[in-house]
């Protein structure tokens, strides 16, 4: 199945993103079968486009599917993983990034042209915090295919599909 996101979650562990709909945890040191196959809903999976780790909390993957979903997996208990989503996008999502210094704050790009911001609180069995969900901070007319933050800046940049690359500066208050 094909692999559409891979991220570290920790020096030997790695997180991959499916097309199957599936998150997949991989030990670095032997990559001949995953350690854990995890499915937010098995009898319905929509494909995973994205992934990414949380910057300071290993325990913490983000992604983004299909169907315009973006998610937050809680995997400290892998026989009982929790799984929030926020419906963000009209299209798929095809990029996850925690901003730099709120990380709980994650912004999405779609094909939908727009990047969506989501506000995920402390608890990852609860819904995303709603002052924060179904904003979108910026529009192209084509699908936004990557976004990164600032660490620095209150800065996003966006990829677009035809090439360009669209900045924004945004504030998180």
């Amino acid at each position: 199945m094909t692999v559409h996101g891979v991220t570290y979650l920790s020096r030997d562990t790695i997180a991959t993103a499916s097309a199957s709909g599936q998150v997949k945890l991989w030990d670095t040191r032997q990559l001949d079968r995953p350690v854990a196959v995890l499915a937010d809903a098995p009898e319905r999976p929509v494909a995973l486009l994205t992934a990414q780790a949380h910057p300071t909390r290993p325990e913490r993957l983000v992604t983004g599917n299909a169907a315009g979903a973006v998610a937050l997996w809680d995997l400290r208990n892998l026989a009982a993983v929790a799984c929030v989503q926020a419906q963000v996008h009209k299209g798929a999502v095809l990029a996850v990034a925690h901003h730099p210094n709120a990380p709980h704050v994650v912004f999405s790009g779609g094909a939908d042209g727009g990047v969506g911001v989501v506000g995920f609180g402390e608890d990852p069995t609860r819904p995303p915090l709603r002052n924060e969900v179904w904003r979108q901070v910026l529009a192209s007319r084509l699908a936004v295919t990557s976004v990164a933050l600032s660490a620095t800046q209150d800065v996003l940049v966006a990829g677009t599909a035809d090439g360009a690359l669209l900045l924004k500066h945004v504030r998180l208050s």
